[in-house]
Order: structure tokens, then sequence, then C-alpha cells
């Protein structure tokens, strides 16, 4: 019986490639934040930006690349979803568990920065979050930033700025990339 080898599938080859550099960039972009002196985890508009363009770019690279090099140039709905969410999992797993590590153990400070960072946007915008929903769930947030972990953080770089993020450009790229073959009727 013959060896299979999972990375000569390109439904895992092509995600696998454009993951691991999506999310090497990623993390270089994490560090440079940082070594600008700002710091990485509080969330920004141009943080946003910079992320969505990330993820567009390795799911437009990763889809294209399936589509003309693995799918004689044809590329249904579904192969799209899937390259481009499988290709924004990587991207994810590898930022977030890069993220988690160096929280842990290598700069435990840049967390409780974090959290001094967004207690004060908080106490500054205390009356917003009264007037908005009311004194209790502003009491909650300031105990909830509080308690907020390397974990924490992780989970949400994962499942809100990437998987979330990531899916609602999948949908748009997949449905412009999208291709059929091409049917002559004589």
């Amino acid at each position: 019986m013959a060896k299979s080898n999972i990375f000569q599938n390109p439904y895992l080859l092509v995600p696998f490639k454009y993951g691991v550099v999506g999310g090497v960039l990623s993390i270089i972009l994490f560090f440079v934040v940082y070594l600008l002196g700002e710091n990485p985890l509080v969330p920004n508009h141009l943080d946003f930006f910079v992320n969505s363009i990330i993820l567009l770019v390795f799911i437009i690279f990763s889809i294209r690349e399936f589509r003309i090099s693995y799918n004689s140039n044809i590329l249904h709905f579904l192969q799209g979803i899937t390259i481009g969410i499988l290709t924004v999992i990587i991207i994810g797993l590898i930022t977030s568990i890069s993220m988690y590590v160096y929280l842990t153990y290598f700069n435990y400070d840049l967390l409780n920065s974090y959290k001094e960072i967004m207690d004060e946007q908080l106490r500054t915008n205390k009356e917003t979050y009264i007037e908005q929903f009311d004194e209790n769930i502003f009491n909650m947030l300031i105990v909830e930033n509080q308690r907020i972990s390397p974990i924490k953080l992780a989970q949400n770089e994962f499942l809100k700025k990437k998987l979330l993020v990531g899916f609602f450009v999948t949908i748009i790229v997949s449905v412009i990339m999208r291709r059929s073959p091409v049917v002559i009727n004589k």
C-alpha cells in the first residue's frame, strides 16, 4: 500500500503554504508595532485595516493558485470557501499561538500594559458606557478587563480578528473568483 502524504492534496498544500507565510507576516507586524513603542494588543482602526489587508491578500493568493495551478482555471464557490477558510485558520492559529507563548513566557508586562490602557479608556468613557448600557455593565467591563489572560487574548485574536473577518472576506473573494467550466453547445 502506497504511503500517502497529506500535503500532496492541493486542498491542504495551498492553504498551508499561504497560511504559514500570512501567519509569519502577522507575527512580524505584531513585533514591528511593539518596537515602534505601541502596544500591539490594543485594538485600533489601523490594526484592523492592516490585518484585513493581510487576510485579503493571502486569501486571494491561495484561491488563485488553487484555481490556476491545480484546478484547470475552474473554481466552484465551495472550493473557494474551503481554500480561503483553511488559509485563515492557519494564519489565525500561527498568530494566536505565537501571541499566547510570547505573553505567557516572554513578556507578561505587555499584558499588564494592555490592561492599564484598556482600564484608562473605559474610565475615560465611563459616562458613555453608563448612558448606552448601565453602571452594572460598566463595572463588569472593568472587572473583566482585569481578569483578561494571554489565552483569552489569543482566543480573541483567532476568533474575532482572524476567523470572523476572514470568513466574510473569503465569501466575497470566492464569489468574485468563481469560474465555471466552459460548456460548448453544438
